[in-house]
Formats: structure tokens, sequence, C-alpha cells
């Protein structure tokens, strides 16, 4: 649906992305997050950027190493 929304904003056919939006889509169902899950979610998403963040220089180096042909 996102390219559809994009693709008639784009070519025009709206006057903004917002307005493509409000005339191509209709809200059915909104969910919440449970509180929890949530919290649980964020921790584990900090902890993989902090993982991220210390693994970066050895993905670069593996990755150059990958596109040499050893890989």
């Amino acid at each position: 649906m996102g390219a559809g929304l994009l693709s008639a904003a784009a070519a025009g056919a709206f006057n903004s992305l917002e307005e493509a939006a409000e005339q191509m889509l209709t809200v059915e169902k909104v969910f919440e997050p449970e509180e929890a899950d949530h919290r649980t979610y964020m921790d584990f998403f900090q902890r993989y950027k902090e993982l991220k963040r210390l693994t970066a220089d050895f993905n670069r180096e593996f990755t150059r190493f990958a596109r040499r042909g050893f890989c």
C-alpha cells in the first residue's frame, strides 16, 4: 500500500502524501502495545544498538574480507 501512496502522490494525483493517505486508506483496527512487552522490546533494542556499536569495526573488516571472495 505504501508504494501505491507514494506513486499516486508523486504522479500528482494528490496534493500531498497526507492527502493521498486520507483518500486511499481506511483504519479498521488500532492495536496498542502491552506496556510490559514494550519495555521488554525497548530493553532488547537498546542492547542490540550497543552490540552493533561494539561490533562495528569487526563487521566492516569482515565485509572487506568477504568481498575479496574468501567466504
